[in-house]
């Protein structure tokens, strides 16, 4: 992976994110020079959540079907327990975590992401 000044990165997520774990590695990344992305299903702005209410969105720069690992130097998966059971149900995002682990990637998965990397694609 290139220095973070460099970087470029790509947050994959919909609605029901943990708040601070998408908007914590989104705000620092940029903060540290890397130009970050957030994607979504419909690449419309998503819903976190926070404690135990919903909470403020994230604007969303494009659709997960249209973006692709190879303009990317990696990918970071937020938790909460909504996300990423609706993401790994969704064949598009299996083949893009599928493409960013075959091309040697750096993924984060944080909290409950990691079940987006444990299935695989149709």
């Amino acid at each position: 992976m290139p220095a973070i000044d460099t970087a470029k990165i790509l947050i994959i997520s919909t609605h029901g994110f943990e708040q601070s774990e998408l908007e914590f590695p989104r705000d620092q990344l940029r903060e540290k020079g890397a130009m970050v992305h957030v994607a979504t299903l419909d690449g419309k702005a998503i819903k976190g959540w926070e404690g135990d209410d919903w909470g403020r969105e994230a604007e969303a720069d494009a659709r997960i079907s249209d973006v692709s690992a190879e303009d990317y130097d990696a990918l970071v998966i937020p938790g909460g327990q909504i996300n990423p059971d609706l993401l790994r149900v969704e064949e598009d995002v299996l083949k893009l975590v599928r493409a960013f682990h075959d091309q040697g990637k750096t993924i984060a998965a944080v909290c409950h992401a990691p079940w987006v990397l444990s299935m695989r694609p149709v």
